[in-house]
This record gives structure tokens, C-alpha cells and sequence, in this order.
């Protein structure tokens, strides 16, 4: 028998998230442009925006004397020309500008629900979620800034909805719709990169359970990846070789040269939490416990703490793989028997 929502329970949650949305979206409107202040980050992103909205170079009017006045190319593309084209219609200014991280925040829960709702049938477990994670305080502030990161944590988090999907199926179109919104994440700022490589690992099992029929599929999914990168490393860099030893010296954006743990504290409880709830699901169920949703999920966030060098605002990168784990974790806990219909197409990836 499986574990059900009585129906009080279920009307105090939808209840609860209505209000919750509704209240939410109006301080995330009103506050938008009021909170937090302006930082460094924000006014160096949207100076570049700015001068490739005007002159179409990746160049900054800010910090002359702390950086070289040259194109900045550390990042990507997609970014500013999202920025250059919100600039456009509504004009430029803190609400337009961080208007896109507010959307990209919104488009990253949405993408978190209908994640969950490929293994979650219950639409309380679902609410429940929801409700959480537009509480979240980081997520909060994060979707007040002027930065890339939520935009690119979108592009890549759909395009692995979109990858779990093609697999099973086998379908051609959704892998190659899958590469380029990764490509777009990448081109994004290349620090989603390792969100990449868990998927990399999936498309390689795939493909060695039946080399002859499914050897075509990884070409078809990294095709746009390689073209895309490769077009922006020839514009910005000339050639590889630059490119690499570009980012040899910007390798202190990473933690790979021993850089120290950060952790926000508004992130303890949250990471406590999923700690306690994955233990006890994995005691419990044992390798069961294991599918495309927990290995991704818990794979990512290890990959974030090993490769990324966090300095605060980065890790909304893995907060959506949180509360997918623990609302994910915390249903087949509750749950008297399992409901294996929930796991058909991640019987098929493992």
C-alpha cells in the first residue's frame, strides 16, 4: 500500500503554495531592484552587456586599472547576447538586467518540478517542493542578481530532462535539442562544464550495451556541443592552443589547485538535511535506491565541491539537485511500497 496525502493535508498544501507563489512573486517584483545593493559582479557583468548591446565587443567600461582594457572572453556569448537583446526592447537598468536572472531562477524551478514529476506522481510531494524552494533564502538572493549563473543552471537542467528523455526513447531529436541547450549552458559561462560530465557517463553506458544500434547517438548529442564551443573558442581565442593556455592561467577559478572549501551558511540546513534523508534511503533500499535522478543528482553536487571553486553566489548551480533529492528521498521513504511504474526509463539508462 502506498503512503497518500489525506485530503485535508492535500488541500493546506495546495492552499499553502498558491499563497506562497502569489506572495512570493510580488516581493520578488517589488524588491527586485531594491535588494541586495550592487556589487562588483553585477556592475562588471552588466558593463559588458552594456558595451556588446552598443559596439558588439565583449569589452567593460569598469575596473580600467584592476583589468586590462581588452574583450573579456572568460565566460561566453550567450549570456550578453541575451542581455544585449533585453537592452534592446525594454532599455538598459538594473530591473532589465537582473530581470534575467529573475526569469532564469523561475525557469530553473519549473524545470526542478517537471525532473521530479518523471519519478514523484503524487502532486502534494510536488507542491511540497515547490513551496520549499521559492523559500529558499540563497535561491532568493541568487535570483536578484545581475549574474549568468541561473541562465546557465536552466539551460543545462532542461537539456538533462530532455537527455533522460531521448535515452529510453532512443530519440534522435531530443538528443540533438538536448546538445545545444547544454552548448548554450556551456557557452553560457563554462563553469556549468561539470554538470556535463555525469551525463557523459550515462551516454557512454548507454552506448557500450549495444554498440551496433547505438553508436550514432553520442555523435548526435555532442555534435552540437563540439561545433558550437569550437565556432566561439576560433572567434575568441584564434585557435586552441590560446585557448588552453588562456585558461591554464585562470585555473584559480577552479578548486583543481587545492583552493579552499566555501560553504554559505544559509546552505547548512539544506545540506544536512539531504545528508540524513539520502543516508536513510540508501540503508534502506540499497542499489534500488539508485536511477538517473539520484546518481545525477548526487553526482553533480559531488563534481561541484571537487571542480568549482565556490565564492558564494555559485552554488545555485546545485541547488535544485538538493530538493530534488531530498522530496525525491523523502517519498520512497514514506512510501509502504514501491511504485515501480515511476522508474520504468531509469530501469532502461541503468
Amino acid at each position: 500500500m502506498v503512503y497518500k496525502y489525506s485530503n485535508s493535508i492535500k488541500k493546506i498544501i495546495k492552499s499553502a503554495f498558491w499563497v506562497i507563489l502569489i506572495s512570493c512573486a510580488f516581493v520578488h517584483i517589488y524588491t527586485l531592484n531594491l535588494y541586495p545593493l550592487p556589487w562588483f559582479d553585477e556592475t562588471y557583468m552588466a558593463s559588458i552587456a552594456k558595451e556588446f548591446y552598443e559596439t558588439g565587443k565583449f569589452t567593460k567600461r569598469i575596473a580600467y586599472h584592476a583589468h586590462e582594457q581588452k574583450e573579456e572572453f572568460i565566460y561566453g556569448p550567450f549570456y550578453f547576447l541575451i542581455s544585449s537583446l533585453v537592452f534592446k526592447v525594454f532599455g538598459f537598468g538594473m530591473t532589465q538586467f537582473r530581470s534575467i536572472a529573475f526569469i532564469s531562477g523561475i525557469l530553473v524551478q519549473i524545470s526542478a518540478i517537471v525532473f521530479l514529476k518523471k519519478f514523484v506522481k503524487q502532486k502534494s510531494t510536488i507542491l511540497l517542493m515547490s513551496i520549499f524552494f521559492m523559500l529558499d533564502p540563497f535561491y532568493f538572493r541568487c535570483m536578484h542578481e545581475g549574474r549568468m549563473d541561473l541562465t546557465a543552471s536552466f539551460l543545462m537542467l532542461s537539456g538533462t530532462i530532455l537527455f533522460l528523455s531521448a535515452i529510453p526513447k532512443k530519440h534522435y531529436f531530443y538528443f540533438l535539442i538536448s546538445g545545444f541547450l547544454c552548448s548554450f549552458g556551456l557557452l553560457t559561462t563554462p563553469r556549468a562544464g561539470f554538470l556535463l560530465l555525469p551525463l557523459m557517463l550515462f551516454l557512454g553506458f548507454f552506448t557500450i550495451r549495444d554498440l551496433k544500434k547505438n553508436w550514432h547517438y553520442p555523435i548526435i548529442w555532442i555534435a552540437p556541443i563540439i561545433l558550437l564551443y569550437s565556432s566561439w573558442i576560433f572567434y575568441a581565442f584564434g585557435d586552441f592552443g590560446n585557448f588552453i593556455n588562456f585558461y591554464q592561467e585562470k585555473i584559480g577559478y577552479t578548486r583543481l589547485p587545492g583552493r579552499p572549501f566555501y560553504i554559505p551558511k544559509q546552505q547548512f540546513p539544506l545540506i544536512i538535511t539531504t545528508i540524513i534523508i539520502v543516508a536513510i534511503s540508501i540503508i534502506k533500499f540499497g542499489k534500488s535506491y539508485f536511477n538517473s535522478l539520484t546518481l545525477i543528482s548526487i553526482s553533480s553536487i559531488l563534481l561541484f565541491y571537487i571542480i568549482v571553486y565556490d565564492q558564494g553566489p555559485y552554488a545555485s548551480f546545485i541547488i535544485p539537485f538538493y530538493y530534488l533529492l531530498i522530496f525525491y528521498s523523502g517519498k520512497r521513504i514514506f512510501t509502504k511500497k514501491y511504485e515501480h511504474q515511476s522508474e520504468i526509463h531509469s530501469q532502461a539508462l541503468l
